[in-house]
């Protein structure tokens, strides 16, 4: 893993009206999670005219927030890629979880630790990617672009390799316990009068039963 001096955290700004009038260049990002399928888009605009966009999809098992980390990676790529259009770009997210992330340069998170260390490249070559929060669902029409974009890609075939997270294990051994401990519930006849007032458990709440 790349020493934190190897690393480089985001170079956070306030997002306003004008803010893409300062660069060239504008990328929007988003994840969502639409039918229990995980996806992932995001535009490009130079000098407000669109010029790309891109899609993918990571496995259902994983968590939009992974979504949002390789989506705003995935976008950082891009400007590696293409990084003689401008020295300057500008990537719009309504993730504030990934930005706050993306800031912290000893964290082990492959996704940015990818990241980071193309945003230290990127200082030795003169390039400056600044990254703004966007409150999502407001009007903006780059980020209204980038989270249609990322619910269309649910029709992605191919899936981008992504590690399922812990989290995902966790939900499901819990859900196997509490199955297992409902049936054993309804089986046996003990704590009838305890039946009566508590419905089996579940994950929702339910109303108490006089």
């Amino acid at each position: 893993m790349p020493h934190p001096s190897e690393r480089s955290p985001i170079n956070l700004v306030s997002y306003y009206q004008s803010i893409e009038d300062s660069v060239s260049v504008a990328c929007f990002t988003d994840g969502s999670k639409i039918n229990s399928k995980i996806d992932l888009g995001f535009v490009v605009f130079q000098d407000h005219i669109e010029t790309e966009v891109h899609q993918f999809r990571i496995r259902d098992e994983c968590s939009v927030f992974q979504a949002e980390l390789l989506c705003i990676a995935q976008a950082v790529n891009w400007i590696r890629t293409n990084e003689n259009l401008s020295s300057n770009f500008l990537i719009c997210s309504d993730s504030l979880s990934s930005l706050y992330a993306l800031n912290c340069i000893t964290s082990p998170n492959r996704l940015i630790v990818k990241t980071q260390t193309n945003l230290k490249f990127f200082q030795g070559r003169g390039v400056q990617v600044f990254f703004s929060f966007v409150r999502g669902h407001i009007g903006i029409y780059g980020n209204e672009r980038a989270d249609w974009l990322a619910k269309e890609a649910t029709k992605q075939i191919d899936l981008v390799p992504m590690s399922v997270p812990k989290s995902f294990y966790k939900s499901t051994f819990k859900e196997h316990v509490i199955s297992q401990w409902n049936s054993l519930y309804q089986i046996f006849h003990n704590a009838k009068s305890t039946k009566e007032c508590f419905l089996p458990w579940t994950f929702e709440r339910h109303p108490f039963r006089p």
